[in-house]
């Protein structure tokens, strides 16, 4: 997925901040570790009883994901491993925004040569 950019970009001219920030983003999505594309939901049943009284059950919790084959997807998660839950939904959040800056990032160096005339004035 994290191609070299600069072997991609052989003739465009790149500024070294560009570069630099796209090397940044690569080391920085590497050491992210295992994630979860998704979120949390929590969820309580409510329930109304014959007499008219409502009763509303504990807590439980969901998480829900996209799959390998981009279908949502959930799965219960038991009290217990809320915190590593958060922490992987934590995780996946901060892989998409560094996945977005590193998509514009690329795409302003591939198109930064563009449009610019060949002939100096």
């Amino acid at each position: 997925m994290w191609f070299n950019i600069v072997t991609y970009m052989k003739g465009n001219d790149m500024t070294g901040g560009k570069e630099a920030r796209i090397r940044e983003l690569r080391e920085e999505a590497a050491c992210i570790g295992p994630m979860i594309d998704g979120c949390l939901q929590t969820k309580r049943n409510r329930v109304e009883n014959k007499d008219g009284k409502v009763h509303v059950s504990p807590a439980h919790h969901q998480v829900q994901y996209r799959g390998a084959d981009g279908k949502t997807r959930w799965k219960s998660v038991p009290a217990r491993h809320l915190a590593e839950v958060r922490r992987l939904i934590g995780n996946g959040r901060r892989y998409r925004r560094i996945e977005r800056a590193y998509a514009a990032l690329a795409s302003e160096a591939a198109l930064g040569g563009l449009g610019e005339k060949k002939t100096p004035r």
